[in-house]
C-alpha cells in the first residue's frame, strides 16, 4: 500500500539490478541496471542510469543495450565496474562524477558477464561471474583484470573479420541449430550506431554474411552478435 515508483520511464520493464552507492553516508547515489528489451522488442533505453536524491531524477550514464550489474571498488570511490550482456565487462575510473566515463576492461574475454565481487581479505582480486562462461578470478594491476585461464572458444561462436581495403565487415557462424540473431555496432563506450542486421534466423551449418561498412566514420568499434542462447563480440578498428 506505500510502494511508490522512483525509477525513470526508461527503466520501468528491464530493471535488473540496484546498487546503493556505499561512498556516500546519506544513500542518496544510487545506480540502477536497464536491460534494453527482454522477453519483447528492444525500447533502446537500456544503461546504466544514476540518481543523486533517491530517485527524484535520474541521469542514464552508460548507453549500453543491456546491463547486468554494477560494483564499487572497496578502495576507491572513483572506480565502479559494469557487467553488461552483449559488450562485455566495463569499468570507470570517475564513477563520482556527473558524466562517468565507461572504457572495456580488454582482457576479460567473455561477452557476458553478470557480477563482479571483490574478495574482502584481497582488495585488488576480484571475481566474476558469468552467464555462460563460468566464474574468472583477476588481480587489478596495469590493466584492470588480469586473466588467469583462458575457457576454449567453443566451435560453434562466430567469427568476425574486417577487411580494411574493401571496407568490409564479414561474419561466419556455424550454429549448432535454429537461431535468431541480431548484429549491432557500437563505440567503445558501448552506445549503439548501428543494428546491421535484426532476426536473422539462421539454420544448422556455415554460414558467411557480408556487411559493407564504407559509411563509417573512422574508429574503434565494438560489433556483437546476441542471439537467445550466445553473445558474442569482436572488436574493430574502422581506417
Amino acid at each position: 500500500k506505500t510502494w511508490v515508483d522512483c525509477g525513470d520511464p526508461g527503466m520501468r520493464f528491464w530493471t535488473q539490478d540496484i546498487l546503493i552507492d556505499a561512498y556516500d553516508e546519506q544513500q542518496h547515489t544510487w545506480f540502477v541496471s536497464v536491460f534494453g528489451g527482454w522477453g519483447g522488442a528492444p525500447n533502446q533505453l537500456g544503461g546504466l542510469y544514476k540518481t543523486t536524491d533517491r530517485g527524484a531524477t535520474w541521469k542514464r550514464v552508460l548507453e549500453s543495450y543491456q546491463v547486468s550489474s554494477c560494483t564499487n571498488h572497496p578502495a576507491n570511490p572513483d572506480i565502479l565496474y559494469v557487467a553488461t550482456n552483449g559488450e562485455g565487462l566495463m569499468y570507470s575510473k570517475n564513477a563520482s562524477s556527473s558524466t562517468p566515463a565507461f572504457s572495456p576492461v580488454t582482457n576479460y574475454y567473455y561477452v557476458n558477464p553478470r557480477r563482479v565481487f571483490f574478495n574482502p581479505h584481497k582488495k585488488e582480486e576480484l571475481w566474476v561471474a558469468s552467464g555462460g562462461y563460468g566464474t574468472s578470478r583477476g588481480i587489478e594491476g596495469n590493466a584492470p583484470v588480469v586473466r588467469e585461464a583462458a575457457v576454449p572458444r567453443p566451435e560453434s561462436a562466430p567469427l568476425f573479420r574486417y577487411d580494411g581495403t574493401k571496407k568490409l565487415l564479414t561474419l561466419r557462424f556455424a550454429p549448432d541449430g535454429p537461431v535468431r540473431g541480431d548484429l549491432t555496432l557500437s563505440s567503445i563506450d558501448g552506445r549503439n550506431i548501428r543494428r546491421l542486421m535484426s532476426g536473422r534466423v539462421f539454420t544448422r551449418g556455415s554460414r558467411e554474411l557480408f556487411f559493407p561498412l564504407a559509411a563509417m566514420t573512422p574508429g574503434l568499434y565494438l560489433v556483437s552478435l546476441s542471439t537467445y542462447k550466445l553473445n558474442y563480440f569482436s572488436r574493430i578498428l574502422l581506417l
